[in-house]
């Protein structure tokens, strides 16, 4: 099935903001039936759009790969998976797929319906508790998707509240739908997996404790991370957090989650123990369908809370809201990994698909929300390795010890941190990973950052309800500028104020542009492209020295298609840090441009 783009005369009225050039789809109609008729949505690996299928006078969404993408075998073959397994499932809780089509550029589009709603995660995001009769309802619903997939050895693997949909029908009420099947694994199927060998792919803050083992993730993953959702919507927080995707992974191998009850809020035994046991650590310890999970779960709220909804609808009105966070008592527990930093790492891009620009909530289109850029660090002990995604939201993790150098970056992703050059820049590198299990859930003085501060920061926005401020952050490594030796002589006592004065203004830069550099970057990954160009420029006006800055102005003025920009920043950059580990990538992007 190929499309014949029939162009409209006039697209100026489809320019995007911020002096992009227009979009070759818009107006073009594919496969002869559906009219293109604006972007919704762009992340680092597809974009997906607004259209018209004019002989059934309805409106759809259409998925279709970034070109930059599309030469990738893998990132193929995860797209064209997505569509036949959500198409072949016809279940009333997962997104349909209407069709499947090929553009002329041989890209691979499917197309969606057009839902008007939230997800869930937009819910969660703004401090709010979902009463417990609906949290059941939503439960009950996903919980019926995930055993129709696990039936046909289907195991969805990124299940988080970015992916579950609150579709608001004409009557007002809510239909939860499952989203993006980008990484769902055929368990029984012989043929080439999606992912290399040893690599699991998944969300750190829902990933399920085996994975950091190397074990393969099956149905019994898919139910310790609707447990997580349960949890987060039923209190506000997640069961195990931590400051870093390494810090998070540490802990739900070491230790188990605080009571719901550690939150403010009282629930019956058999409703802690029915969370206790979907995130148990043990997968065998877990319930083993996710039906039998919900049966419990819901059989216990019933009993304290009365009837859960058979049709769900969330409005403000029956939406709790936490004023302020709740301090949890701290969970303990010594990690049996020990995380040393140092080691080389790689990038391997995965399907984020996450927005570019967000429409109003009554016509969102069903995307991955982004995460923020996931920063890699190594494991010794012959057990774990993390790999970052950028612009995914995602981990990656390789059970081992071994390196593996012929793993090479995607042009896709969003490249790891630079090393400090041996030049008179500071160029922050990745946090180092805890070696020790962290406090979970701090109160007022710690400095840990929720899961909700994470996804307002990645997109570009401040929690409802922040917590009190947390001291800036230091750059992890700089290097100093050693001055030349003057014979001048010794400056008067007013020189040396002034001295004194000028040095602290010019630490006071360094850390401002390290600060923009770092709110840039969380933009770019969330795919607010030119809101990230207008942070990184900050930077580089702060500090012209800060190299990151300039790195990330390249990367996103390449993605908005301005190369003449892309190249002067990518240059800057090369002169900055010239040896830096990416070094190479950005080269090869250079020559591309």
């Amino acid at each position: 099935m190929s499309s014949t783009p029939e162009r409209e005369l006039d697209l100026d009225a489809e320019l995007a903001a911020h002096g992009e050039e227009p979009d070759p789809m818009i107006g073009a109609v594919l496969a002869g039936r559906y009219r293109v008729q604006r972007i919704m949505g762009q992340g680092g690996m597809g974009a997906v759009y607004s259209a018209r299928q004019e002989a059934m006078e309805r409106d759809v969404a259409i998925k279709v790969l970034l070109p930059t993408i599309a030469s990738d075998r893998r990132a193929t073959q995860r797209f064209l998976a997505e569509a036949r397994i959500a198409g072949g499932l016809g279940h009333p809780n997962v997104v349909d797929v209407y069709d499947l089509g090929t553009l002329d550029d041989g890209r691979p589009f499917l197309v969606m319906p057009k839902l008007h709603g939230k997800s869930l995660a937009d819910v969660l995001e703004k401090h709010i508790r979902i009463p417990p009769t609906h949290t059941a309802a939503i439960v009950r619903a996903i919980a019926s998707a995930l055993d129709a997939m696990h039936s046909q050895n289907i195991i969805h693997r990124d299940l988080k509240p970015e992916n579950l949909f609150l579709a608001q029908q004409p009557d007002g009420t809510d239909v939860v739908k499952l989203l993006d099947f980008g990484l769902a694994t055929l368990l029984s199927d012989g043929r080439e997996r999606l992912t290399r060998a040893g690599m699991i792919v998944g969300t750190p803050e829902y990933l399920p404790p085996e994975a950091g083992d190397g074990r393969m993730i099956d149905a019994r993953g898919d139910v310790y991370s609707l447990a997580c959702i349960a949890y987060e919507a039923l209190t506000g927080y997640l069961p195990i957090d931590g400051p870093t995707p390494t810090a998070q992974l540490l802990k739900k191998m070491s230790a188990d989650a605080p009571p719901l009850s550690a939150h403010g809020k009282a629930y019956s035994t058999q409703v802690e123990a029915a969370i206790a046991r979907g995130l148990a650590r043990s997968p065998e310890a877990r319930y083993q369908r996710a039906g039998d999970f919900a049966d419990e779960f819901v059989a216990a709220i019933e009993a304290s809370f009365g009837r859960a909804p058979r049709v769900l609808r969330l409005t403000k009105a029956n939406l709790e809201r936490i004023a302020e966070p709740q301090a949890a008592s701290a969970v303990t527990g010594s990690p049996r990994l020990l995380v040393i930093p140092g080691t080389s790492t790689h990038v391997e891009a995965v399907d984020p698909t996450v927005p570019m620009r967000q429409e109003k909530a009554s016509d969102v289109v069903p995307v991955r929300k982004p995460r923020p850029v996931a920063r890699a660090a190594a494991a010794v002990a012959g057990v774990l390795l993390l790999l970052a995604v950028g612009a995914a939201g995602g981990l990656l993790l390789r059970p081992g010890g071994t390196e593996d150098a012929t793993v090479t970056p995607v042009s896709a992703a969003v490249p790891t941190a630079p090393e400090a050059p041996e030049t008179e820049v500071t160029v922050p590198t990745p946090p180092i990973p805890v070696t020790t299990a962290p406090s979970t859930h701090q109160g007022p003085e710690g400095a840990q950052q929720s899961a909700r501060e994470r996804r307002a920061e990645a997109r570009g926005r401040t929690p409802t309800a922040a917590p009190a401020s947390r001291p800036e952050p230091t750059p992890a490594a700089a290097v100093a500028v050693t001055p030349t030796p003057s014979a001048a002589p010794a400056p008067t006592d007013n020189s040396e104020i002034r001295g004194s004065g000028a040095q602290s203004s010019r630490s006071l830069d360094r850390e401002r542009a390290s600060a923009l550099a770092s709110e840039g970057t969380s933009l770019l990954v969330a795919g607010r492209l030119p809101a990230a160009v207008d942070k990184f420029q900050e930077a580089t006006q702060a500090y012209p020295g800060n190299a990151t800055a300039w790195r990330g102005l390249g990367l996103a003025y390449q993605r908005m298609g301005r190369a003449p920009e892309a190249r002067r920043a990518y240059e800057r950059y090369l002169r900055l840090a010239p040896n830096a580990r990416d070094a190479d990538m950005i080269r090869s992007r250079l020559s591309e441009l």
